[in-house]
């Protein structure tokens, strides 16, 4: 029996090709073929795969086949834990969105209370203009006013213990507090639908990916790294040529924003030696490697905005986040760097600031 997969392959090869891949399976043996983009694998074939059916995706292949399919299971498997963490992070997002709808039900079942009890000005006003009609001390259960200005003829409830005059009065103040309270309401019901939208969009950003509308978010999507939405205004966002979205804070504020934008297996950069900026380069998972020349970007970014960024050349520090650790009592942006992985020398190239904003 043939399988879905091998159908689809033979589909696109000529008659001699199909036989050929037959006999090719039937003997036996051979290599293991491995379709990857950047760094994340998608396919894993026992044949190599027609460019129909490839597309952009690279070949790796190779006779090791246990070597080759402990890559790929841990690199999806990787990506399925980071999936995971994803879904795990927006959980209290999900529980706070329900219980702002729950409160915005209860605002708007009060607002059609106090908007209920808002008509009764249309009685006041009749009972003001009809006042003439009664005695001033007149205390009744209610009274009867004709067709007017204000409304049909209809009979107004009121209470027996007040004058008509103290029951208009106390009709007018009921309206005028329960408009303020609408006022307040509306005020609050906006702060609330305003979150609620905030609380979605962080949601829909940290579960998809983004869309495929320009060629660098597209590859940031490929290399497996969700971009950050709503960035603060003191945290700037850069994307690799190799697709991987990289943070530098502005300022000592800007730099604690950042690494709190950060997960533990993103990697921190900064100038060794001196002070500077810190670069984060965001990471889908653990087992995410990152290539030379995003390390290589990351490091220029961190060096041009540092002591060394009229040098020729930089020398950067590369931990993991979960390494890099903030000083108690010390100036904003201090930190401590229990483990670097790496320290390399750079080019400082200023151009970079430029080629890697998200829309250049």
């Amino acid at each position: 029996m043939l399988t879905p997969a091998l159908r689809r392959s033979l589909e696109y090869l000529e008659e001699s090709e199909q036989w050929a891949l037959l006999e090719d399976l039937r003997a036996g043996g051979g290599n293991v073929f491995l379709y990857r983009t950047v760094s994340v694998v998608r396919a894993v074939s026992t044949w190599p795969l027609p460019p129909a059916l490839r597309g952009e995706l690279r070949e790796e292949s190779g006779p090791d086949v246990l070597s080759l399919l402990e890559h790929a299971g841990q690199s999806l498997v990787l990506e399925r834990l980071a999936r995971d963490q994803a879904s795990a992070a927006v959980q209290p997002l999900t529980r706070r969105g329900r219980k702002l709808e729950r409160l915005l039900d209860k605002l708007r079942e009060e607002e059609t209370r106090l908007e209920g009890m808002c008509a009764a000005q249309a009685d006041a006003l009749a009972l003001r203009e009809n006042l003439w009609r009664w005695p001033p001390e007149l205390r009744a259960p209610g009274v009867s006013v004709p067709e007017g200005e204000h409304g049909p003829a209809r009979k107004i409830r009121l209470d027996p213990c007040y004058t008509v005059r103290e029951d208009m009065e106390r009709l007018f103040h009921t309206v005028r507090r329960e408009r303020r309270g609408l006022e307040h309401l509306a005020l609050r019901r906006a702060s609330l639908e305003a979150e609620v939208k905030t609380l979605e969009r962080a949601r829909r950003e940290s579960m998809a990916e983004p869309a495929a509308g320009n060629a660098k978010t597209a590859a940031a999507a490929t290399a497996g790294v969700a971009l950050p939405g709503g960035l603060p205004k003191n945290v700037q966002l850069f994307i690799s040529e190799d697709g991987f979205a990289l943070l530098r804070g502005r300022d000592a504020k800007g730099n604690l924003a950042a690494r709190k934008l950060a997960a533990p297996h993103d990697i921190w950069l900064h100038a060794d030696n001196g002070p500077g900026s810190h670069v984060i380069i965001r990471r889908a998972h653990s087992g995410q490697p990152v290539p030379e020349r995003t390390l290589d970007q990351a490091g220029g970014l961190a060096a041009c905005k540092s002591w060394q960024r009229d040098a020729a050349k930089a020398r950067i520090l590369y931990a993991e986040v979960r390494h890099v650790k903030a000083l108690r009592n010390a100036p904003t942006g201090t930190v401590r760097v229990d483990k670097v992985f790496a320290s390399r020398e750079v080019p400082v190239d200023h151009d970079l600031e430029i080629r890697l904003l998200p829309g250049a």
